[in-house]
């Protein structure tokens, strides 16, 4: 039984150009129809990129007429800047995500946006083979929101990446730290953003996905050490680097990830703690929302919810998965998914659904 996807996609529109072309390798029946209109894809998104047309670019994005649209469009956006060189030079700007916990503050604790000394990152970076040399790339000590990134544009990462000759400037924009204002438990991201130069027929100077392994526990140690202040107990989990567009939509997926691991473990404890049973209930809602709440069975106010907002990239068959597996791994017995999608707003407020508005076995 899984979650039904509240999310709703344009029709088709033909007149859009990069659509028409999209659809055609989607729809076409014979490879050499699928490489023609991958081809005039192509083209077009190279053009726009070189142009500088950005607008057309998110316009295209916002009127996929399915995920599988969204989803090919965006992977040919990433291949045309991200493309391997076959001669000269090519700058990979990448970013490393970096989850922080907050817990156990007394008011508002605000964590400073800049890190106070690279070489112990680069210098495990380094050790593990996660970059070839601390000489071959940049490592930016600013971190940087999901937000503020999200503000550099397409065209730019493609100029950059073809215009940059030397890593160890960085992008060329002066970058403004966004601080981490932490308060009660939750989970803040930042990313750290690089520079690495890759030569056509050379070994790429920085390892790109994958797995943190050994060397991502060495590097949550310094993290911690750098970041570390009174009155604040705080935990930074970094993930693999991985090229710019790609380490935002994984850094928001893993932030969503950790957050509910947060709720549910916390809700399930204060409701143990009183002697009542946990009762999860997962639900679709208008407004492309993914909702979960953990409430007590034989108590309707004690309850927390916990909102996943979707992207147009997310699964949502995958997320419920992942919830479920969670669940069963905290021994919640009790697991209720909604079949169909719930409205947004009941009675002025979010609607959130707890073990009394539910019945158990859906």
């Amino acid at each position: 039984m899984y979650l039904p996807d509240p999310r709703h996609f344009p029709r088709v529109d033909p007149k859009n150009d990069y659509i028409r072309q999209v659809m055609r390798v989607l729809t076409a029946r014979e490879q050499a129809e699928r490489e023609e209109a991958g081809g005039a894809l192509a083209v077009l998104l190279d053009a726009a990129l070189q142009h500088g047309d950005d607008a057309a670019l998110q316009q295209a994005l916002a009127l996929s007429p399915s995920q599988e649209a969204y989803k090919y469009l965006w992977n040919e956006l990433r291949d045309s800047i991200e493309a391997i060189p076959e001669d000269g030079t090519r700058a990979v700007v990448f970013a490393l995500p970096i989850l922080m916990v907050a817990a156990g503050t007394r008011g508002q604790v605000n964590v400073g946006g800049r890190l106070r000394d690279m070489n112990p990152l680069l210098a495990i970076l380094a050790e593990h083979g996660v970059i070839a040399s601390p000489r071959e790339i940049s490592l930016s000590p600013v971190l940087l929101s999901l937000q503020s990134l999200q503000q550099w544009q397409p065209s730019q990462l493609h100029r950059w990446s073809r215009q940059l000759q030397d890593a160890a400037r960085g992008v060329p924009l002066e970058l403004q730290p966004d601080e981490v204002v932490a308060a009660d438990e939750a989970v803040h991201l930042r990313f750290l953003v690089g520079v690495a130069l890759q030569r056509a027929g050379e070994a790429a100077p920085v390892r790109l996905g994958g797995d943190a392994g050994k060397w991502g526990m060495k590097l949550a140690e310094e993290l911690n050490r750098q970041l570390k202040q009174d009155n604040l107990s705080l935990l930074a989990i970094p993930r693999p680097p991985q090229p710019l567009l790609q380490a935002l939509y994984n850094g928001r997926f893993a932030r969503y990830e950790l957050g509910l691991q947060l709720v549910v473990s916390r809700t399930i404890r204060k409701i143990r703690q009183a002697g009542e049973t946990p009762v999860a209930v997962l639900a679709a809602h208008e407004g492309n929302e993914l909702r979960i709440t953990i409430s007590a069975r034989e108590n309707s106010e004690r309850w927390e919810g916990f909102v996943w907002p979707l992207h147009p990239l997310d699964s949502v068959e995958l997320i419920c998965d992942n919830s479920v597996a969670l669940l069963r791994e905290c021994q919640v017995n009790d697991i209720r998914i909604q079949t169909e999608v719930k409205p947004d707003v009941q009675d002025g407020l979010p609607l959130f659904l707890c073990a009394h508005d539910t019945t158990a076995g859906e």
